[in-house]
């Protein structure tokens, strides 16, 4: 057992020296521009693919639900105004296969730019550009099938987590008993559904072959963090500090924080999997 403790720790801490060695911080600074801008594109095709199953307007709800656990109510309607708005433009203005192109385009450069920095962690050797116009167009269809799988991704959390709610219901009501034993099973849940989540993203983005069994530490550790990060975000934002000292500005800047931490949590979660990788993983015999 102490064996085991003192390899985790021991993999943690090459791991934040690795996160700190590729800049992470600054790395996440650049996404983070980028997102600010592709968020509202990214999330309206992400929400439609999801709502082919179940309808546009209560994708939307649910996920704007979501995100108002993390960062509030405030900055919650001001992602929901963004959706509702580029919606409108968008379904007004432009139609059929082009108007989805230009969301796609405005999602795709966050999406390239994470790709970039997962490369970097996984340290893939940049590919020899034979022909600019066929790589650009792989690079955007590899950005194509990321966003495609967060919509099914998507999908998949919204169907568990509706299934769980309904039970919920029913097991309270005719158990009430079993409250505290159901919150405990809702935590696990919603850890092994963002695991699972994290494990795909690291799985799939960089360009390199990675066994699932090299990122599910990784994962773990990035929803641990998450929530960890939910709860000192949510702990923060209702001391009312960001409002004193921002006004009216504050939910934008609380916008901007959690994306950048987000970010940020994403390139540790990466790294662990990555140093799992070469000291106990796929990597270890070519490291």
């Amino acid at each position: 057992m102490l064996k085991i403790l003192k390899s985790f720790f021991d993999i943690l801490k090459e791991a934040f020296f690795e996160w700190v060695d590729d800049n992470a911080s600054q790395l996440a600074a650049g996404i983070s521009y980028y997102t600010i801008f592709s968020l509202a594109p990214l999330l309206v095709i992400t929400t439609s693919i999801a709502g082919i199953f179940f309808g546009e307007d209560a994708i939307q709800g649910k996920l704007v639900s979501e995100i108002e656990g993390f960062v509030g109510l405030q900055t919650a309607k001001i992602i929901e105004t963004m959706l509702i708005g580029i919606g409108e433009d968008y379904s007004n203005i432009f139609v059929g296969i082009f108007g989805f192109a230009l969301l796609f385009f405005g999602a795709s450069k966050a999406v390239i730019e994470l790709e970039n920095a997962f490369n970097k962690i996984w340290r893939v050797k940049p590919k020899e550009h034979s022909n600019i116009f066929l790589d650009l167009l792989m690079e955007r269809l590899n950005s194509f099938l990321t966003i495609f799988l967060s919509g099914f991704l998507l999908l998949s959390i919204l169907i568990i987590s509706a299934t769980l709610n309904f039970f919920s219901g029913l097991l309270q009501e005719l158990l009430p008993q079993v409250r505290i034993f159901w919150k405990v099973l809702e935590f696990f849940a919603s850890l092994g559904i963002s695991s699972l989540v994290f494990a795909t993203l690291f799985k799939s983005i960089p360009n390199e072959k990675i066994a699932w069994s090299d990122v599910w530490l990784g994962s773990i550790c990035t929803s641990l963090l998450f929530l960890l990060s939910k709860f000192l975000l949510n702990l923060y934002i209702s001391s009312g500090s960001f409002a004193t000292v921002y006004g009216a500005a504050s939910s934008l800047i609380i916008l901007l924080v959690w994306i950048y931490y987000s970010i940020q949590i994403l390139f540790l979660g990466a790294e662990i999997s990555f140093v799992y990788s070469k000291k106990f993983g796929s990597k270890k015999m070519s490291a």
